[in-house]
């Protein structure tokens, strides 16, 4: 299997607003070149660690073009590599609150290619793997012992956790920020990690229990020349 993880594309993203149309162009055209990245490598399954928008509310062609973009994706993995490809999202915090957010744009009963989590960190589940995604949350040690930890302990087989979050020990946590240690991660067994909202790219490291913690960093961080 072939795993590509990304997070923080934060398209629409407009700051500073002296150069506002030219940064959301960058922002639309570094997802475009992740998207022929994917694409190419004939992934499996794609981990969109949350922020995949920039705010709550988008102008209607941004929309419009993430959801051609998630399309295009599974359309040509399958044209090419003669495969289906999964992409599995969660909330980020700039994607807005429970109930209210902007993954909700890119949702359509035909587009049996992607999974959204809800907020019950439902996992997903197939013949290869289980996926438990936890969508953000200010307090992330009490949503993760709440929802995503039991999930995990309850899961068999290769077990992959999704989170927008920072990870105490991996990543350089601002102060006064809600976080998640390694040996916590590691309690209930996880085979990956995938970790969005820390913007820079970390290299894989192991956890206590053998698996694996991966952040991505933002798409703005990345060449694809």
């Amino acid at each position: 299997m072939r795993f590509a993880v990304l997070a923080d594309a934060h398209i629409g993203r407009s700051i500073p607003l002296a150069i506002a149309e030219h940064r959301r162009e960058a922002f639309s055209r570094a997802f475009t070149r992740a998207v022929d990245a994917i694409v190419e490598a004939g992934c499996d399954y794609v981990f969109i660690c949350g922020d995949l928008f920039e705010r709550r509310t988008l102008r209607p062609r941004l929309v419009q073009f993430a959801h051609d973009q998630l399309y295009r994706l599974a359309k040509e993995t399958e044209e090419r590599h003669g495969k289906k490809v999964k992409i599995l999202a969660i909330r980020g915090n700039h994607d807005g609150r429970p109930q209210s957010d902007t993954l909700d744009y890119i949702k359509h009963p035909l587009a049996g290619y992607l999974h959204v989590f809800e907020e019950d960190a439902e996992p997903y589940a197939d013949e290869n793997l289980t996926v438990v995604g936890l969508n953000y949350y200010d307090r992330i040690d009490a949503a993760y012992r709440r929802l995503a930890e039991p999930a995990l302990k309850e899961a068999e087989g290769l077990k992959i956790l999704m989170l927008h979050g920072f990870i105490q020990g991996y990543n350089q946590v601002p102060p006064y920020s809600g976080s998640l240690s390694l040996d916590q991660l590691a309690e209930a067994n996880p085979n990956y990690v995938f970790a969005g909202h820390y913007h820079l790219k970390c290299p894989p490291k192991r956890l206590p229990n053998g698996g694996w913690v991966l952040t991505p960093g933002s798409l703005e961080m990345y060449d694809f020349a």
